[in-house]
């Protein structure tokens, strides 16, 4: 699962364009995008009239200079649903994540270009309703905390808790695997990183799950890149004649996705005792950890 918390934008309006693909961003580098699956928007103040548009434009124009416009979270979707039940996986996770962090104005947008990644890019304003009623101009002011009815809205700081940042994680997750459970599918989102659920196969002893975490990771596309890749799969384009860069990154998720179906298959089929001699160097260095951790237990019950 990629989170990817986007920190500085520089022009809220033009972020929006690209996530719902209007205007300049509604064509790319292969032709029309037609990635565009659902979009929404949620805890828009009154005086948007429900207008995402109008909103993120108040916040180009009112926000202080020096100020976020807003965060953006990039979070991949099951594959194995389709798009109305990705869209009610979106729909759980900003309620929850509202009763929790309160409820802050966002925008959301499903891309899924058919290439095995769906996800959906949620805008966050860290201004959340407050009860007070403003125009465009006063919602974005500084807040008045003595009487915030003739302030801003005040800003929350919930995203700069680290430990907020992994808690909205784990509720992605947690959120997905409902979607997936409810559509008949089993659950298969973890929060956790994959160096985290390594050990932890690890010292549960599993090593054929282990083994299956020692994967390379691929580097995400992007739109254009996955158009290039389109062109060159079908063979309506040589390798060569796309940019370095597409070349390097195509080049590099191939060879990655060759040796991942590799050891897949590899793992799927090896005895115990080959999983022991590839995890050699990782166990070893487990043992020493356990040792270390508890010395009294030592690592007869582990082995």
């Amino acid at each position: 699962m990629r989170h990817q918390l986007k920190a500085r934008t520089p022009s809220a309006a033009a972020r929006l364009s690209y996530i719902t693909r209007e205007g300049r961003y509604a064509v790319g580098l292969e032709g029309p995008r037609n990635d565009l699956r659902a979009m929404g928007s949620a805890n828009l103040p009154g005086w948007t009239g429900g207008d995402a548009a109008a909103f993120w434009a108040a916040a180009d124009g009112y926000e202080r200079a020096n100020a976020r416009r807003c965060l953006e979270l990039e979070l991949n979707l099951p594959r194995e649903l389709n798009t109305r039940q990705q869209v009610a996986a979106v729909e759980d996770y900003i309620a929850r994540l509202t009763a929790e962090a309160g409820p802050m104005p966002c925008t959301w947008a499903i891309h899924n270009a058919g290439d095995g990644n769906p996800h959906v890019h949620l805008m966050i304003q860290e201004r959340p309703l407050d009860g007070h009623e403003r125009t465009a101009e006063t919602w974005f002011k500084r807040a008045n905390r003595a009487n915030p009815e003739k302030g801003g809205a005040l800003k929350s700081q919930w995203w700069h808790d680290r430990e907020h940042v992994f808690w909205s994680r784990a509720l992605w997750a947690d959120a997905c695997n409902q979607s997936l459970i409810q559509g008949g599918h089993e659950a298969r989102f973890d929060a956790r990183s994959k160096a985290a659920r390594f050990d932890e196969s690890l010292r549960a002893g599993d090593l054929r799950a282990a083994a299956l975490l020692t994967t390379v990771t691929e580097r995400h596309e992007g739109h254009a890149v996955a158009g290039m890749r389109r062109r060159y799969d079908n063979h309506e384009v040589a390798l060569d004649d796309l940019p370095d860069y597409a070349q390097q990154l195509i080049q590099h998720n191939d060879r990655a996705r060759a040796h991942n179906n590799g050891l897949r298959d590899w793992v799927r089929s090896a005895s115990d005792a080959e999983l022991r001699e590839y995890l050699a160097a990782p166990l070893a260095e487990l043992r020493e950890r356990l040792e270390s951790e508890s010395p009294s237990a030592h690592v007869a019950a582990w082995e």
